[in-house]
């Protein structure tokens, strides 16, 4: 019976994630994972921002790009039809953050989406 699975708590090796805490300030080393918040619109850039970014990124790529910088603490996601709407290239933009640095607004057509960075 499904019902009496999905009911019952995981176990320990289940396949569950759940995000422990924000990326630590000073980066981490250990698993990471990324959860998305359309509120979260802006952030503080990367001090130094990565030299080498992927030309409109897919999420999967911004997200890989991100676990592989010890200091990213995620990124904003903007999409092609978004960043169109706001005047500018008509293309996927990732804007790579310093950790603990996400800024919330109002999600609308134009804002990004920030996809925080979590150690668990």
């Amino acid at each position: 019976c499904l019902g009496a699975a999905m009911a019952a708590p995981a176990a320990a090796n289940g396949a569950a994630e759940f995000p422990r805490v924000a990326w630590p300030v000073v980066g981490a080393d250990g698993y990471d994972t990324f959860v998305g918040d359309s509120a979260l619109v802006d952030c503080t850039a990367l001090d130094p921002y990565p030299g080498i970014v992927p030309w409109n990124p897919t999420p999967q790529e911004a997200m890989t790009l991100c676990s592989g910088l010890r200091g990213c603490g995620g990124f904003v996601y903007t999409t092609a039809t978004a960043t169109s709407a706001q005047g500018g290239s008509g293309l996927n933009e990732a804007k790579y953050c310093a950790p603990q640095s996400f800024v919330s607004g109002t999600g609308s057509a134009t804002t990004g989406i920030g996809f925080v960075r979590t150690l668990y």
